[in-house]
């Protein structure tokens, strides 16, 4: 069976792109829904650019996303993160902290700080 990575996941539907450069639509086996963007999963491909997703391989980071009722994986084996906010309203430092915080592991890069760049003109 080939190997691939989820590049995005809209509900039960996931696209893939293979090891060999194929992008395949590919569903969950059964009714289970664990893949997220950036698992590394093994394929069984159904043709005409379909695929099964038969396993979700190890992950080696995960970023969470969570509610009161569940905490769902967002993304998986990711090396980096950048986080974008708009300068008006002004941001809360604090929860931009806790939020990087939250987001880092151990396999994830570390920036050396926080860059903040602001403008008075808006882009255009």
């Amino acid at each position: 069976m080939p190997d691939g990575t989820v590049t995005a996941a809209f509900g039960r539907q996931f696209y893939v792109r293979g090891d060999d450069g194929a992008e395949l639509i590919c569903v969950m086996r059964g009714k289970r829904n664990d893949a997220a963007v950036g698992d590394r999963v093994r394929l069984a491909a159904t043709g005409a650019g379909g695929g099964v997703i038969e396993q979700v391989l190890a992950r080696r980071s995960v970023l969470v996303r969570s509610d009161r009722r569940r905490t769902r994986v967002f993304a998986a084996n990711l090396t980096r993160i950048a986080v974008v906010i708009a300068p008006d309203p002004p941001a809360s430092e604090e929860l931009l902290m806790r939020e990087v915080r939250e987001a880092v592991s151990p396999a994830m890069t570390r920036g050396t700080g926080v860059e903040r760049t602001t403008s008075s003109k808006p882009s255009q």
